[in-house]
């Protein structure tokens, strides 16, 4: 009996979900939702950094108009017993430089709306008004007292940005020609040298925007195509074969 309503819960969280993320589609933004998915993925797994806030749920909210990250997660901090709070940001692009332009851009604006200090403000107002209430009373009380300006943790808060970055790599479809026993490690040698190469391109992208004083956590993931990445996420979205 418990098990068929934790089904039923389970079916219906899924609904909803689909449903958000189709209307959040239907507005006549460009699609990212993927890319967000994504996102708070490699967050919660690689990071261990639990979603605070899922800004998507606010999206369709024509009374609460969204600026600024994708999510917000919080993981421990770099100083003894600091809360640091991550502002998610996802791009998913044909071309990898386009996609870090649009990144530096979106973030520049989120951080010049905040005053050019940290980035707080409306955001950490939506933390304070959308906290997991069932989350562990310890839990809850710390990350309260770093969003209290009246207490001491409040000063010791941190703030970093997660930015995942999609692009299409067409060396993929080449390395789909060769034996399957040597892709793998083609893909590894090709990919490691375009790591670097990001990086560095992403570095002189961030440092003329004027955020190299911003912690930032750079993701990146190619793709052989996102727009059929796209194309197949709205397809399972809404059911079609």
């Amino acid at each position: 009996m418990q098990s068929d309503h934790n089904w039923r819960h389970a079916t219906e969280l899924l609904r909803q979900a689909r449903d958000l993320f189709i209307r959040a589609g239907e507005d006549g933004r460009k699609a990212s939702e993927v890319g967000e998915l994504i996102l708070f993925t490699l967050l919660e797994a690689a990071f261990g950094a639990p979603q605070l806030v899922c800004k998507m749920a606010l999206k369709t909210s024509e009374a609460m108009p969204i600026h600024g990250a994708d999510g917000i997660h919080v993981m421990p901090g770099q100083g003894q017993g600091a809360v640091c709070f991550v502002w998610g940001e996802a791009k998913l692009y044909k071309t990898l430089s386009s996609a870090l332009d649009s990144a530096c851009t979106s973030i520049k604006g989120f951080v010049e709306r905040a005053g050019q200090r940290a980035p707080i403000g409306r955001e950490i107002d939506i933390i304070r008004d959308h906290l997991d209430t069932t989350m562990h009373a310890q839990l809850q009380s710390l990350l309260l007292d770093a969003l209290d300006p009246y207490t001491p943790a409040y000063n010791q808060r941190e703030e970093a940005f997660a930015c995942f970055v999609g692009f299409d790599y067409d060396i993929i479809q080449k390395i789909h020609k060769l034996p399957r026993q040597k892709r793998e490690s083609a893909f590894l040698e090709a990919y490691g040298g375009r790591i670097q190469s990001a990086c560095s391109l992403f570095a002189d992208k961030w440092r003329k925007a004027g955020l190299k004083d911003y912690q930032l956590h750079f993701l990146l993931l190619p793709f052989e195509d996102v727009d059929a990445l796209r194309t197949a996420f709205e397809k399972v979205l809404r059911g079609s074969p």
